[in-house]
């Protein structure tokens, strides 16, 4: 079952081409927004899907959950625009209510990043959508957390 590309398709091929070598963590998502064939594909490959109810209630420490989780120190973080709340994010593709506010994903981001050992290999954010973005206000909470993701490389060299 497919409804073709979607916002999930970039997890399937990366699970699909290199299987065994990676081991990924969706953090917030939402399971009134995402099919259900999705969300069981996903658990037959043994990503570890963190919820947006489990999040908003632990993300003080969820990088402490994270880490358990890691088969290594060295991470990629992509970011999906829509894990932010519509109010802080509204030019994406898929609009789903009870996101997390900007301020509670820089946090996150950041205790991340200060863990001692991890490597941070790359990063994206992905599902900006300019033509929905009333008032720029996507493209400017995310050019914030590129801002921090660029401090980190500059930083951690």
């Amino acid at each position: 079952l497919s409804e073709g590309k979607s916002s999930g398709t970039y997890l399937r091929e990366v699970i699909e081409e290199f299987e065994r070598r990676v081991n990924p963590i969706v953090i917030g998502y939402r399971e009134h927004s995402n099919p259900k064939y999705m969300i069981d594909y996903a658990k037959e490959r043994e990503v570890k899907l963190i919820d947006i109810d489990h999040v908003k209630k632990t993300f003080h420490e969820i990088h402490k959950e994270i880490m358990r989780y890691l088969k290594s120190n060295n991470i990629y973080i992509s970011i999906d625009a829509d894990v932010l709340d519509p109010s802080q994010c509204p030019g994406v593709n898929s609009i789903s209510p009870d996101g997390l506010f900007l301020r509670e994903l820089r946090e996150m981001l950041r205790n991340i990043i200060s863990i001692q050992g991890v490597r941070i290999l790359g990063a994206d954010i992905v599902e900006i959508v300019p033509k929905k973005d009333l008032g720029d206000l996507c493209i400017r909470n995310m050019a914030l957390i590129t801002l921090d993701l660029i401090k980190y490389f500059i930083t951690s060299g």
